[in-house]
């Protein structure tokens, strides 16, 4: 038996006249939904109770000037007396993305999904709608008849009916593909550009309507938090900005052999990821690739890789080594910034520039190995460093930025090669086990070195001239 199902019903004039009115007082209220409750004060501010514990971004600055409130099963949407719409909550179905919405009169909410109805009888929705199961051995879900006058930027329009047909003894290989929202390119291939199922596991398909998929774009799984594990087809070539930023329960992912670059805070907060590798045709890392991933305890960079992002790694706690490839050039501002589990690091000789801070708070780092390669040392490079007991400093350096060791606590001395010109403030501030700093090659401390290098440091100075 099939049962087909109109994903959206057309209100009948008794029903718009009903609802269609602007809101001059505002009805104190209360609202909840199984993670969290909000109460809605008559002059329109809102407050969040009984969260149990449950993480709830929630911007108080934001639900203010709120008319009505509604509840899913695990979000809340606000209606704001300008006609936007906030939401907040489980956004497993992209529910809570209403951000654009706007001459909203009315709103409506459900188990995965968020309505809007307009000021001239257009609607918005978020999210999706769950198929209706009957008691058959197979269940059909159709989805036709789009209204005209549905927003086309919230809801991908096609002119061939979609269909998903589920057996209990089928398995089903890729995720369904009316679980994605999805753009054509100009080369006749696909953009993922949103999901909005309910899957712990994801296996992206290769294909939709016979087209390649070749990128993930921007924002595409962001605070998807119920993914375990995610399959990205070998048809990929990129992924964009944001694309997994907050799946906080992803713990694997497989990158394909396809993909040539990852884009910024692209894997940013998945802080259940443990290991990840990096295939070797990916040439760049963009920055806070894997920022705050928490729990990843070790990375493989491939020698494909020639530049490590802003952050690419920042606040990766549990990363306790990573080994740099010959083919990366230069090492980004704050690259390894609070990776305060990592004990050793070896820098190539293929880099030049070691960026600011970027290696900054990386409390149990206690040798490093820098090449002859290197140029510059940025500002504060090894900052609060503080299990550091030596550093050798190549003659072929010419500039160490400021703070560039300070706070280096362990540091027990130091020798600064004839060949650094320039040397920034304070350099070794807070270095309060270093005895001794041994400056080659020159009879006085060059004009071009800042006159607080030192910062007074109670070290000893022996210039070897």
């Amino acid at each position: 038996m099939k049962e087909t199902i109109k994903t959206i019903c057309r209100l009948t004039e008794a029903d718009k006249k009903c609802i269609k009115k602007k809101y001059f007082s505002i009805t104190p209220q209360v609202c909840g939904c199984k993670y969290f409750g909000m109460i809605l004060r008559s002059d329109g501010t809102t407050e969040i109770i009984n969260t149990a514990g449950n993480e709830i971004d929630y911007d108080k600055d934001s639900w203010s000037n709120i008319t009505k409130l509604y509840s899913g099963e695990g979000h809340i949407a606000g209606l704001r007396a300008d006609g936007t719409v906030v939401a907040i909550g489980d956004n497993g179905r992209g529910q809570c993305e209403t951000s654009e919405w706007n001459n909203i009169i009315d709103i409506s909410a459900g188990n995965g999904y968020t309505i809007g109805l307009t000021s001239d009888d257009k609607y918005f929705i978020a999210g999706g709608f769950e198929s209706i199961d009957d008691e058959s051995d197979e269940s059909e879900l159709e989805i036709s008849e789009v209204p005209e006058n549905i927003q086309k930027s919230e809801i991908k329009e096609n002119t061939e009916k979609s269909k998903i047909s589920v057996t209990d003894d089928t398995k089903i290989e890729y995720t369904p593909v009316d679980d994605f929202k999805y753009e054509y390119n100009n080369d006749n291939t696909v953009t993922i550009t949103k999901y909005v199922g309910n899957f712990t596991e994801v296996n992206i398909p290769p294909k939709i309507e016979d087209r390649v998929v070749t990128n993930i774009g921007k924002d595409t799984f962001k605070w998807c938090n119920k993914i375990i594990t995610i399959t990205i087809p070998d048809s990929v070539t990129s992924i964009g900005d944001n694309a997994f930023s907050g799946c906080s329960s992803l713990t694997s992912i497989i990158i394909p052999n396809s993909v040539t670059s990852i884009g910024e805070l692209a894997f940013g907060g998945c802080s259940s990821l443990t290991n990840i590798t990096i295939p070797h045709s990916v040439t760049s890392i963009g920055d806070l690739a894997f920022d705050s991933c928490s729990s990843l305890t070790s990375i493989t960079i491939p020698d494909s890789v020639t530049s490590i992002g802003g952050a690419a790694f920042s606040g990766c706690t549990s990363l306790t080594s990573i080994i740099i490839p010959d083919s990366v050039t230069s090492i980004d501002d704050s690259a390894f910034s609070g990776c305060s589990s990592l004990t050793s690091i070896t820098i190539p000789d293929s880099v030049t520039s070691i960026g600011g801070a970027a290696f900054d708070g990386c409390t149990n780092l206690t040798s490093i190995t820098i090449h002859d390669s290197v140029i510059l040392i940025g500002d504060s490079a090894f900052y609060g460093c503080s299990s550091l007991e030596s550093i050798t400093i190549p003659d072929s350096v010419t500039s160490i930025g400021g703070f560039a060791f300070s706070g280096c606590t362990s540091l027990t001395n130091i020798t600064i090669p004839d060949s650094v010109a320039k040397m920034g403030s304070y350099v070794f501030s807070g270095c309060s086990s270093l005895k001794t700093i041994y400056i080659e090659g020159k009879k006085s401390i060059p004009n071009s070195w800042n006159i607080y290098w030192d910062d007074n440091n109670s070290a000893k100075i022996i210039r070897n001239a």
